[in-house]
């Protein structure tokens, strides 16, 4: 969310137009600016645990399943400090509702889904998302592939990883090619000019 519009606005179509143009990715980052979360919870671990991090999923919600990054396909786009284990409930959630809007809702417009299943569109776009150094990667990887996965450490935050990426380095369960493209070889694709 920018404020109290969703990403998905059109008011933000030059925006759009022109990092893409540019070729300057963009990061869409957890917070608080929202105006429907303001004060919507009555302690700091409500507000952390959920509306900081709910922002960033109707970011993505609104850039993969409504059409931003299928207007906009060279545009590369990453969604950063909710970690990554939402991502397979999100997108099961989006391509369900997807099908019901080429189904039942006959493609209405008015509907607001992309034309393209969000799915595919995160296999073929241009889509990443910063996973933390302890998370099951399995599904996520799965879904969106291991060349647009990245590490972040969310330093020098009180929240930090400290070490997390010689963490990462250390874990089992990922194949050394894996581990260098999560470790650095996604960021610099994704930052190159």
């Amino acid at each position: 969310m920018a404020g109290d519009r969703l990403l998905d606005s059109r008011d933000f179509d030059p925006f759009w137009s022109e990092a893409e143009k540019l070729n300057i990715p963009v990061y869409v980052h957890i917070g608080f600016e929202s105006p429907a979360f303001t004060g919507l919870f009555q302690n700091l671990f409500m507000s952390i645990a959920f509306s900081n991090r709910a922002s960033l999923l109707m970011g993505f919600l609104a850039i993969v399943g409504t059409g931003v990054a299928e207007r906009f396909p060279r545009l590369r786009f990453a969604f950063a400090e909710a970690g990554v284990e939402w991502l397979p409930w999100l997108v099961h959630v989006m391509d369900s509702y997807w099908k019901m809007g080429q189904g039942i809702f006959n493609n209405d417009p008015g509907f607001g889904h992309s034309k393209t299943k969000p799915s595919e569109i995160l296999r073929e776009g241009n889509t990443y998302i910063i996973c933390e150094e302890d998370e099951d990667l399995r599904e996520p990887l799965k879904i969106i592939g291991e060349d647009r996965v990245m590490l972040g450490s969310d330093m020098p935050h009180s929240e930090s990883h400290p070490n997390s990426f010689q963490k990462f380095q250390h874990r089992s369960d990922l194949s050394i090619a894996v581990k260098a493209k999560i470790l650095g070889a996604n960021a610099r694709r994704f930052f190159s000019r």
